[in-house]
């Protein structure tokens, strides 16, 4: 079984990659390139994300590991692949680094025997999908997605998979929808506000609207970070399950705000990990969620 089109129904199987040597291609000179903020230490990566994937497997889910790659950003997953209810939609990333990632998981998604449907042209990042609930799908332009690559979303998933698609333009210095915006249950998500200013589109309906307002009038309680909480990954958010959650143990105050609505949340220690420039979110790909 596959599909999921959701971000906090119940989790159940995910894709993950434990850093491994490549990580240790991470240099002072070529830390951009790689798209790293820092080089890493690889022993201490990989204990921050055992701790991760050991959280996931004690909450239930099952961890599809990959490993022994040479591709430093494979460690987020779901940069490379988002699984439909109709099979997995391979992404194709912009930058030289991260080229060749997606033949890593497609080789995965045939044993797994999930159909692979493939982006072609222009770029597209997971990254930039964020489901708002299992019919629509929000979809960032911006550094990662280009309107090629939304176009291809499109034609492959709109009026198959989902009834719509939110087509949201990004800042030049925001690089994914997922680390801006995401859906935390049926009526609460967290948003940096200000990543959020351009008119988005329905694409279904072509129709022009402003995010956080559009929310708002769908009955949305919305949580709102600040500059450096978005710096910090604050929004990038995984949920596990209904009101069970995982953020960097430094958000703090987002922390304390998910908890006063219910929210049982798991403080990922990643400072290694957020050396390589990503959160929570990033780092899982889901294959099942119900």
């Amino acid at each position: 079984m596959f599909g999921a089109q959701s971000e906090y129904l119940q989790l159940k199987k995910v894709i993950m990659h434990r850093p491994s040597d490549e990580v240790e291609l991470i240099t002072e000179s070529n830390v951009k390139e790689f798209l790293y903020r820092k080089p890493v230490s690889k022993k201490k990566m990989q204990k921050e994300h055992d701790l991760y994937t050991q959280f996931l497997k004690d909450e239930g889910v099952e961890v599809v590991l990959r490993d022994n790659t040479v591709c430093p950003n494979l460690l987020f997953t779901r940069d490379t692949a988002s699984v439909t209810k109709k099979g997995a939609v391979l992404m194709r990333p912009k930058f030289a680094a991260r080229f060749f990632e997606p033949l890593y998981l497609k080789k995965l998604f045939e044993t797994l025997h999930i159909p692979v449907m493939e982006i072609t042209r222009g770029c597209a990042e997971g990254g930039d999908l964020v489901y708002l609930n299992e019919d629509t799908l929000m979809v960032g332009i911006g550094p990662r997605t280009d309107l090629d690559g939304l176009q291809q979303i499109e034609d492959l998933l709109l009026g198959k998979t989902v009834k719509e698609i939110i087509a949201i333009p990004l800042p030049s210095w925001r690089v994914h929808l997922d680390g801006t915006l995401m859906i935390l249950d049926r009526n609460t998500a967290i948003m940096h506000s200000d990543s959020l200013i351009f008119p988005a589109k329905l694409l279904e309906e072509d129709e022009l609207i402003f995010v956080p307002e559009f929310l708002k009038d769908k009955g949305f309680d919305l949580i709102d970070v600040t500059d450096e909480e978005m710096k910090n990954f604050g929004p990038n958010i995984l949920v596990i399950n209904p009101h069970v959650a995982v953020s960097y143990s430094w958000n703090t105050r987002i922390i304390s705000e998910l908890e006063e609505r219910s929210f049982e949340v798991f403080p990922l220690q990643g400072h290694e990990l957020v050396k390589a420039a990503g959160g929570p979110h990033c780092m899982t790909c889901p294959v099942l969620r119900s």
